[in-house]
């Protein structure tokens, strides 16, 4: 499958946590086979999951400019990085021959 966003929703039709995914079938289904090593926050947020909903990208640069607009914009509650103005995720894209992407 190709890159992605995907968004977990509550009961209550919240966005809880909003993910990027080099293949988004896989790292979803990561979340829901059995793992020991899950904190329990991470097995609290599984355990509140409703729904899914995923949105395909062409390239994971895509996905990870969405992720990043998603998280600003909606402030998923298990999603403790890019809260503050100080660890917002931003992209800089220099002209130069060959361009690179930095946070």
């Amino acid at each position: 499958m190709k890159p992605g966003v995907y968004m977990m929703i509550d009961s209550l039709g919240n966005i809880i946590y909003v993910g990027k995914a080099k293949n988004l079938k896989n790292r979803v289904s990561q979340y829901f086979n059995h793992q020991k090593d899950r904190t329990p926050k991470v097995v609290e947020m599984i355990h509140r999951i409703h729904t899914l909903k995923y949105i395909v990208t062409d390239t994971e640069l895509d996905a990870f400019i969405e992720e990043c607009r998603l998280i600003k914009e909606i402030k998923p509650r298990y999603n403790k990085q890019m809260k503050t103005d100080k660890k917002y995720c931003y992209i800089k894209i220099m002209a130069e021959r060959y361009p690179k992407v930095t946070k």
